[in-house]
């Protein structure tokens, strides 16, 4: 069995604390997004940063989204039929067609690949598109905190080894992308996910508050579990 086939209800839209969490770190990600966009989540799961865009554009923007994982696409058909089946590597659509490419871990999971898929982003994107990467933080003290937990809990899934910026920076540069922006991200929001607490939205929103202080101040920044890079 996928790893994943067993955190499809963990990433579903009917998971409130997932969809609470996106609605925040949306706050960093949608900004760099202008409408009226079309959209390709490249490697979507179960749709929750499809959610994120639409909640937050709506008609403003065309979302589509394709993942290799065939339960977590059926998840999110539930919610957009534009989910589908697909192949980073290979992707099943015309030359310059997306006005964004966005990527959420979804370049660990296909490491010494990551060119390929890059190409074949850079291949969908309009002339003008960009490429949004959200990705975890390998240097981050606060992810291997939580790791910690997930472990005592009993909840911890094992994933690939995560990169650092330079490395990711490295990735997208070699592959013909010009980065516009990188930062982290993710000091508290995130921190408490998956670990069985049941967070409100008005309590995390209060610590989204912390998170954009520290994203300012050189050296803590460096602790945010993600980091965010946009290219074209």
């Amino acid at each position: 069995m996928d790893k994943y086939d067993k955190l499809v209800e963990s990433y579903s839209i009917q998971n409130k604390q997932s969809t609470d969490y996106v609605k925040l770190l949306s706050e960093y990600i949608c900004p760099h997004i202008k409408t009226p966009a079309k959209i390709l989540d490249n490697g979507c799961g179960a749709g929750i940063c499809m959610y994120m865009f639409t909640k937050k554009f709506g008609k403003k923007a065309t979302v589509e989204g394709i993942d290799i994982n065939k339960k977590m696409i059926k998840e999110a058909k539930k919610f957009f039929k534009q989910a589908k089946v697909g192949n980073a590597l290979k992707l099943n659509f015309k030359n310059k067609t997306f006005d964004y490419v966005f990527m959420s871990s979804l370049l660990v999971e296909i490491r010494g690949q990551e060119g390929k898929a890059l190409k074949e982003a850079k291949r969908v994107l309009k002339p003008e598109g960009k490429l949004i990467i959200l990705t975890t933080n390998h240097d981050s003290l606060l992810q291997a905190l939580r790791n910690l937990g997930l472990k005592i809990l009993g909840k911890y899934v094992e994933y690939p080894k995560q990169y650092t910026m330079k490395e990711m920076k490295t990735i997208v540069e070699n592959s013909d992308f010009k980065i516009l922006n990188s930062f982290y991200t993710d000091y508290t929001m995130g921190f408490f996910s998956g670990l069985g607490t049941k967070l409100s939205i008005p309590f995390l929103g209060k610590l989204s508050i912390i998170d954009k202080i520290f994203t300012k101040i050189p050296i803590i920044n460096l602790l945010g579990r993600k980091m965010i890079i946009i290219a074209e």
